[in-house]
């Protein structure tokens, strides 16, 4: 029988219960710091109805470090946002070169879409097209109701034809 050694240092206060008080609290403050947080625990908590009088004096005591340990896991999941664009095998081993120093004229852009979709990738949302000349760093933005390449490429060309360019170079070079 393996006996597991009884837990060193001050006994714990907050548990689980904490956490997901914690966590309610931190997205409605708008995923502020833990210093915020803490200085504005005592403007929030009188209007938080979700937290019995006991838990709300726990939540008034707690330190910014403290907030910082109950909030890592939380704080790394919404670090990583989402993603609509496909994994590629291929797109992690092409080598690209940049060629921002060779840029004499306007009509060279880099282009990135995204997904205005909130917190789910469910259902229909907006899409935006950001493409920015690299000679002059004017933006462009376009909105689309699909990201298909159809749609996507429907944008690029208003973008031409608003501008009077007669072509729009990409700025990825392969090496060989």
């Amino acid at each position: 029988m393996i006996t597991v050694p009884k837990r060193t240092g001050p006994i714990r206060k907050y548990g689980a219960d904490v956490d997901r008080h914690l966590r309610h609290l931190w997205e409605c403050m708008g995923r502020t710091c833990s210093k915020k947080m803490v200085a504005a625990m005592p403007f929030w908590l009188p209007f938080y109805h979700e937290a019995d009088d006991s838990m709300k004096d726990l939540l008034m005591k707690i330190s910014s470090a403290t907030l910082d340990r109950h909030l890592e896991s939380f704080r790394e999941n919404a670090r990583r946002g989402l993603s609509s664009t496909s994994p590629s095998l291929i797109k992690n081993k092409i080598t690209i070169e940049l060629l921002d120093h060779q840029i004499k004229e306007p009509g060279f852009i880099e282009a990135d879409t995204v997904a205005h979709c909130g917190t789910s990738l469910a259902g229909e949302f907006v899409n935006t097209l950001t493409m920015t000349d690299v000679f002059t760093g004017w933006t462009e933005n376009r909105a689309m109701f699909k990201k298909e390449s159809g749609t996507v490429m429907g944008a690029i060309d208003l973008a031409k034809k608003k501008y009077y360019l007669k072509e729009i170079a990409f700025l990825k070079k392969i090496k060989q």
